[in-house]
């Protein structure tokens, strides 16, 4: 089989657009799928193609550095990532292709995104009076993550176990989210939405209790809203940083071995957990092998393969690309911005 994503289509041969004498047998595969599900998308087919293939230009920055922690116990999962949406079959308008479903890869974060949004946008809508809540406690070493992570799991049950046998049941959705901080520090962290003042400021005042190291000012209240919501459901650990300067916006280094780290911790951790009797659980997986259906675009029957070369998805029987994506000026800097590490045995 070959290597789909290192699959290299000359600018001539694009534009001639001849036949690539290879069969590849993930495309076999997809097209005899019996296991899909057809998700409508945007109305704008050139633009969620586009943002795929941005998806997977960022992804293949990343997934490169950390490939390269060849001890990792991801390694494995980070090759995965390597394959991730690098082939697609199209019959009419339903496109096929096999994902990863790792939380790092951009491609699938994308359609988990949407996915936990739709499933729980209407019932956090309907809560009374929701506030956006942020708990916290002091940065750590990467040895005690796995452990402090855990630790807060259990702060957490222990307050709603305790509120609930004196009356009170809090009802919203816990986000689990880690950030690097300087001097190779982490900083794992709750957001919450939560139904009702009252009850947030419960909820701060009895974390302040039992982590009596946390500062109080760290800890945030805030009204939610629609945007707050969706701000929620974006990502579980924030991998670009960025900031303005008078030559434009910069972005700060991001180092793989760092974020593997985090990767680590969060393995096989829910990142999203409600809590009370009125919201219901959104799975956080999607599906291997997902078919979609874009509409708007020109029905055919066609295979498409991911060139590196070239940022795009290329038919394997014309060569024609089948998006219209360049990446921008800030999609470049986020890819420079991944440092460049040489291939190592060292996970943090």
């Amino acid at each position: 089989m070959v290597d789909v994503c290192s699959t290299n289509l000359s600018k001539s041969r694009l534009k001639n657009n001849p036949k690539i004498g290879v069969a590849l047998d993930t495309l076999a595969q997809l097209r005899k799928g019996s296991s899909k599900v057809d998700v409508k998308n945007s109305p704008n087919p050139l633009q969620t193609l586009q943002k795929r293939a941005k998806s997977k230009y960022i992804t293949s920055h990343l997934d490169n550095g950390l490939r390269k922690l060849e001890n990792s116990p991801l390694n494995k999962a980070y090759w995965n990532t390597y394959y991730c949406a690098s082939s697609i079959s199209q019959v009419d308008d339903k496109f096929t292709s096999k994902y990863c479903k790792n939380r790092w890869c951009m491609v699938c974060n994308r359609i988990t995104t949407a996915q936990l949004i739709k499933g729980y946008l209407e019932p956090l809508n309907k809560l009374q009076n929701p506030y956006f809540v942020t708990l916290t406690r002091p940065t750590i070493v990467a040895d005690n993550l796995g452990e402090t992570i855990d630790e807060n799991i259990r702060t957490f049950k222990r307050i709603q176990d305790r509120l609930r046998k004196q009356g009170r049941l809090l009802n919203g959705i816990r986000k689990l989210e880690v950030t690097t901080r300087p001097h190779g520090r982490y900083h794992p962290h709750f957001h919450l939405i939560i139904e009702g003042k009252e009850n947030a400021e419960l909820l701060v005042n009895e974390w302040l209790k039992e982590n009596t190291n946390a500062d109080k000012k760290a800890q945030h209240i805030t009204q939610a809203n629609e945007n707050s919501i969706v701000e929620l459901m974006k990502y579980f650990t924030k991998i670009f940083s960025s900031k303005k300067t008078n030559d434009g916006i910069v972005y700060d280094s991001v180092d793989p071995r760092r974020l593997d780290v985090i990767f680590q911790a969060m393995k096989d951790r829910r990142v999203y957990q409600p809590f009370g009797n009125k919201i219901r659980k959104v799975s956080e997986d999607i599906k291997e092998l997902r078919a979609e259906t874009i509409e708007g675009v020109t029905p055919k029957v066609a295979n498409y393969v991911w060139d590196r070369n070239h940022n795009n998805w290329f038919d394997l029987d014309t060569g024609e690309a089948l998006t219209n994506y360049v990446p921008t000026e800030d999609d470049v800097k986020r890819a420079k911005s991944i440092m460049n590490i040489p291939y190592i045995c060292l996970t943090n």
